[in-house]
């Protein structure tokens, strides 16, 4: 679906090589910690969200990115 945002979860405690590969967990002192939000367009990452930790926040950045991944899609065609 063209239009649509699919949200996945990874949980860092039974899958710790890929969030130490994503830098989100791991000893290194860059480690971000959690929550951490990645989007994607197709296999490629787009953006992360570095924001506030709230549901408003969250849901503008979200709407924001789709808006961006539409109107890049409109300009590929």
């Amino acid at each position: 679906c063209l239009n649509c945002l699919n949200a996945q979860q990874v949980h860092c405690d039974k899958n710790p090589r890929l969030c130490e590969r994503f830098g989100i967990t791991g000893s290194q002192s860059t480690a971000t910690g959690l929550p951490y939000i990645i989007w994607y367009k197709g296999s490629k990452q787009a953006g992360v969200y570095t924001e506030n930790h709230t549901l408003e926040g969250f849901a503008q950045w979200a709407l924001l990115k789709q808006e961006e991944s539409l109107e890049s899609s409109d300009s590929e065609m």
